[in-house]
């Protein structure tokens, strides 16, 4: 794309898709596309490096969403366990009233 193509997208309000091998560029890439690249090996130079470092991006993120939902999953586990004690705990203090009131 030269300078005119370039301006001309500009003013159409189209945007240009990212320079190739910047991290917008890598952001964009499927993940099929990431293992294309790993797949040449180092031979092929900083593409494998950037792939490589891209493709350890997203796994650190998935991780990191694993242990929110996790994290989540066990605080509503952990609010579902008070709710039944506390109700367990009412029933039997009402229990124990209508006991004292029947006497």
């Amino acid at each position: 794309m030269n300078a005119d193509e370039i301006l001309i997208a500009t003013e159409a309000g189209v945007e240009s898709a990212p320079e190739a091998f910047s991290s917008a560029w890598w952001q964009s890439r499927s993940t099929d596309e990431l293992r294309s690249f790993i797949g040449r090996g180092a031979g092929a130079g900083a593409a494998f490096d950037a792939a490589a470092m891209e493709a350890e991006r997203r796994a650190r993120e998935q991780l990191k969403a694993d242990d929110l939902a996790q994290q989540d999953d066990r605080n509503r586990k952990k609010r579902l366990r008070r709710m039944i004690l506390e109700v367990f705990l009412v029933g039997a203090l009402i229990a124990a009233v209508a006991a004292l009131l029947m006497r």
